[in-house]
């Protein structure tokens, strides 16, 4: 990774002197300014056929299954912004729960500058999944125990990259009873994806600059694969791997930048 020329920038600071002695008299020194900042918040829209997800709503699929509740998260992993090749991170790892509503992360980024690129992964890295200790994370971490939050299977199986989970209702009855479960738990290294969007976003004082990525949700069960909860309702990635990839391809497919 290129180093970023904006942390350099800010770590140079750290070697500027304030005063300077010559025998028994101060003499100021020039100090050169920090670099002005800017916020860049990066919000996950959840949506389901182009309308925004909310709790309590209904929602069927292209099978006619009616699902009335259902449980979202994800980790997204190395988020950065590039301009002009020079690339900028912005967190090495967070976990998404998506109930009602978009899930807003926010960051600072230098100001005056133009970003032509955002990239991310959904998963956990690799070199902190199977056979790492979740201990070593303070609390606060989306990979310790608490953070997670049920998302760590344990030592040697690693963690859930993506669950959506529920109950739905797979009759015709005119009067929908949710008592089907259906369970989509996933998490491989394989499974480890990057995402690469092209942007056109630039910062500037005391202004906000915002990148939505849109998560079509309906393209979970209806993307690249056509999944049925009916015949194929669950994975745990270990159980059943064709259905869990099928589940991960339309997920990564669902992922879009406006």
């Amino acid at each position: 990774m290129k180093k970023n020329k904006y942390i350099l920038a800010l770590l140079s600071i750290l070697f500027l002197a304030v005063a300077c002695d010559e025998g028994d008299e101060a003499v100021d020194c020039a100090v050169t300014p920090e670099p002005s900042l800017s916020s860049l918040k990066l919000t996950f829209v959840p949506t389901w056929n182009n309308v925004a997800v909310a709790n309590g709503a209904e929602y069927e699929d292209q099978f006619g299954n009616r699902m009335l509740q259902f449980n979202f998260k994800t980790f997204v992993s190395n988020i950065m912004v590039s301009s002009e090749g020079s690339e900028t991170e912005l967190s090495e790892v967070e976990i998404l729960e998506v109930g009602d509503g978009a899930v807003e992360l926010r960051y600072s980024v230098a100001n005056d500058t133009s970003f032509d690129e955002l990239k991310f992964h959904t998963g956990v890295p690799p070199e902190y999944n199977v056979d790492y200790d979740p201990s070593t994370w303070p609390n606060s971490h989306p990979l310790s125990v608490q953070g997670a939050a049920g998302m760590h299977w344990g030592w040697n199986t690693g963690y859930i990259f993506t669950k959506f989970d529920g109950k739905a209702d797979i009759t015709e009855a005119a009067e929908p009873t949710y008592l089907y479960p259906f369970a989509f738990h996933t998490g491989d290294d394989a499974f480890y994806t990057e995402h690469i969007f092209e942007v056109d976003i630039a910062t500037q004082t005391e202004t906000e600059a915002e990148i939505n990525v849109i998560i079509h949700m309906e393209k979970f069960l209806d993307g690249i694969h056509a999944i049925d909860i009916r015949e194929d309702g669950e994975t745990h990635t270990g159980g059943d791997f064709e259905l869990a990839q099928q589940f991960i391809d339309n997920f990564n497919a669902s992922l879009e930048v406006e």
